[in-house]
């Protein structure tokens, strides 16, 4: 395990794409891979890549953490990206793509429901992470080593807490984050695709409280 380097960059966004839907490949409900890994990753790799951490096999990245030690960093900067993104998108033709308006509904739903009404206590769980592992590669506690090093590092920072939001439908992803020491928090209404049909699910935000560093 060690931290990001700039060479890293590509492989973290093809493991982004392929694990976005839930552990699932972006492709089977959302045609613009560039623009979910702008959305995904972009914040991480450009603006707070000393909190990237990745895992090699065979000099290959097989995975990856994206962490943020700063809330209001990263609040400042995503939605400039998320603007930027979307525009890049546009102009690559996203908008000619029924699956793109299928997605935006998605969206749509979402919002309609609350589901991005997210209350997350930032003084108790002042950061967050995202954690993504090549499929081939699962099950083999990569996810594990990756999340020491990141609590290693909350934790000589001071900082009390992490946050992480899962897809309901990914049992997996819940399971290890549980396993992990984290507790689930609140659960909050999503849509989502599957082929070409829209369902119903939730977010689930989970927490893990951090116990500060030794004088």
């Amino acid at each position: 395990m060690r931290l990001y380097q700039p060479k890293d960059r590509q492989a973290i966004r093809e493991i982004c794409v392929a694990t976005a839907n839930a552990g699932n490949p972006i492709d089977h409900y959302f045609s613009d891979r560039e623009l979910i890994a702008d959305l995904v990753t972009s914040y991480y790799t450009d603006y707070e890549p000393g909190a990237l951490w990745v895992a090699e096999h065979d000099g290959i990245v097989v995975g990856y953490l994206t962490g943020s030690l700063d809330q209001q960093k990263y609040d400042a900067i995503v939605s400039r990206i998320g603007l930027k993104a979307g525009l890049k998108s546009i102009c690559r033709g996203i908008l000619f793509h029924r699956s793109s308006w299928r997605f935006l509904l998605t969206i749509l739903k979402t919002a309609m429901a609350g589901g991005f009404n997210k209350k997350i206590l930032f003084d108790q769980y002042p950061t967050h992470l995202h954690l993504n592992i090549d499929r081939d590669f699962r099950g083999k506690n990569i996810g594990a080593k990756l999340m020491e090093c990141f609590v290693s590092q909350v934790r000589q920072k001071d900082l009390h807490g992490i946050y992480a939001i899962v897809r309901s439908d990914n049992v997996g992803g819940c399971q290890f984050f549980e396993k992990s020491g984290f507790v689930r928090l609140s659960q909050h209404p999503a849509f989502f695709l599957s082929a070409n049909k829209i369902f119903k699910g939730a977010t689930i935000v989970l927490g893990r409280k951090i116990s500060t560093a030794c004088p």
